[in-house]
This record gives structure tokens, sequence and C-alpha cells, in this order.
């Protein structure tokens, strides 16, 4: 993961009392989890000698790797777990390493993160939503998150909307009331808030207000989240739904080169879009595509709807590139 802006750092933060070495996230999805990870990782990644936010990644082999590529510069390959294994305690140790893993659902991973392997000082941070996968990472304590109070739900829609801490005079009252409909929820706050960073000119205040209306309409996050879908051009609907319905976990880069034969020249700019709308997570060529678990069910949702309309099967492929 890059450095991201820190202005994901809003409202968010691990108490002193939970800053131990190895420290738990726990919550249901689009509570703040990956907001919060990336909140720490922007504010403390200076103080390691290495550092890696690591999404998802498909097999335990592939997270081995990528960690050793982004901690100690490793560009050999991993081809199994066990030398995966080897090769962790063997270039980790004395790396005092800041390693957050985010949204682990698969409880081999936490073998990527053996507490002996990183050097004195080392911290690892795992969110997840099953308190068992914590239980076993045998972390020092867990913190459990909850929606963003009222006023630290508007300073994150506002860093994402108007990229300062409070909103511009014109649209603060609309701006008020759709961090309050959004229920405290990141996610949502920041697929809004992105959505409308670029409708500031004055025949935009419409847009405003319908995405308040919508919201309201809307009690359901996934529908909340397909008002920025809606807003999306033709291609970047169609490449949007390529990554929730086939494309999660492939590589970036072959992804591209797939997507260039179907749209030349509009491929990088349009996932560029997608990234700074937060609808896929952003990631280097090497790395996989990814978005949020409740963005792709959206997406699918979507999908759904279209091929019940057209009268055709519906079964997600994952293609293989």
């Amino acid at each position: 993961m890059r450095k991201s802006n820190s202005h994901v750092t809003v409202g968010l933060h691990i108490p002193n009392k939970y800053m131990e070495e190895r420290v738990g996230v726990s919550g249901i999805s689009g509570v703040g989890k990956t907001t919060l990870g990336k909140a720490v990782y922007n504010t403390t990644y200076a103080k390691f000698d290495a550092y890696f936010f690591a999404q998802k990644n498909t097999t335990l082999v592939d997270l081995q790797q990528v960690i050793l590529r982004r901690l100690v510069n490793y560009h050999g390959e991993v081809s199994s777990v066990a030398e995966g294994k080897a090769l962790m305690r063997n270039l980790l140790r004395g790396v005092c390493a800041l390693v957050i893993l985010d949204d682990v659902n698969d409880d081999s991973h936490l073998d990527a993160v053996k507490g002996d392997w990183f050097g004195s000082g080392s911290r690892i941070i795992i969110t997840s939503r099953d308190q068992h996968i914590l239980n076993l990472a045998k972390v020092e304590s867990v913190l459990k998150m909850s929606g963003l109070r009222e006023d630290e739900a508007l300073q994150l829609f506002s860093w994402h909307s108007f990229s300062r801490a409070l909103p511009e005079t014109p649209y603060k009252e609309l701006s008020t009331g759709i961090a309050r409909a959004c229920r405290g929820n990141p996610l949502s706050l920041q697929v809004i808030g992105a959505y409308l960073l670029d409708k500031k000119e004055p025949n935009d205040i419409q847009c405003w207000e319908e995405a308040l209306y919508n919201i309201g309409e809307n009690q359901e996050i996934s529908g909340v989240l397909q008002i920025s879908y809606d807003g999306l051009s033709h291609v970047e609907k169609e490449i949007f739904l390529d990554i929730a319905c086939c494309f999660g976990g492939e590589r970036k880069k072959d992804v591209v080169t797939f997507w260039e034969v179907l749209y030349p020249s509009r491929v990088q700019t349009v996932i560029k879009n997608l990234s700074l709308k937060m609808l896929i997570n952003d990631c280097d060529l090497q790395d996989p595509l990814d978005m949020h678990d409740l963005v792709r069910g959206m997406g699918r949702g979507i999908k759904r709807t279209v091929l019940i309309i057209a009268d055709c099967g519906c079964q997600w492929v994952h293609i293989e590139l």
C-alpha cells in the first residue's frame, strides 16, 4: 500500500491502552476497521524500519511473497508455504516492522505474522469480522469498532468531499445532513464524499440534494453505495462490474492488459477514477485488484438485476488471466 493522504485519520485512532505489539480490531463490515488501520499506518509508519498494509491476498504464499518484497525488498519467487516461512524467519529477524493485515477471514494467513519473526519494537495489527480469527492470532488486546460520532462523521465526509476538515459554508447544512444520514458508517461517508468532491458548481447543488434524499430512502448501505455507482460513465461501470464479479484478486497488470483491448487508452484513467471514488482499493500494477466486501456485494447485486431483466442465468465466474 502506498502512503495515502492523512485525511483518512480523521476521528480515528487506537487508544494508548491498545498499543501493544499485537492488536486485533473487530467489527461488522463497513464500520471502519480498514479506515482505522489506514489511519494508524499513516500516522506511525515513520517510526519503523519497514512497513506494509496488507489487504486481501488469495493465498498464504501470495501474502508471504508481498510481505517479503515490501519489507526487505526480496524479489525472488516463493514456491511454497514452507519456503515462505523459512525466508521470513531468516530475513525479517531484526527488522522493526509495522504490519497491518486487513480484513482477515482465513486463519492460515496468520502464519505470515508470527511474532518471533520480526525485530524488537515491531507492531502487528489484524482486523477481522471474525472474533475467532483474532483469538487464534493471540493478540494482546482487541479493539471493538462502532460507528463514528456525529462530529467525526462530518469531518471524515468533509475531507473526502472538500479536502478539508469542515465543509464549505454553502454546503454546510447539506453536509451535516448527509453525514448524519450515513449513521456513522465510514465506508458510506468516504464513498459519498468522493462522489461529491468534483460537484461544486452552482448547478451541482441539486446533486447534493438528491444524494441526501437517496441516502434517506436507502437504509441499507448497498443502496447508499449505489449512489456513487450511478454517477459513473458507461466504461467505468463496465470495468467496476468486471472487478466485482470476475477479476477480484487478479493481478492489476494482467487485467489492465485484457481491458486495453476493449477500451484502448482509457483503462488507467478509469481505474484511477474508481480508486478516487473509493469504489476499488488503490494498488500497484503487481498487486491484486480488490474492493470492500460491501462494495463488491453492491456491484454483484446490480449485475444480478441486469441479468434477471435480460432473462439470463446468473453465476459469478472467477476468471484466471
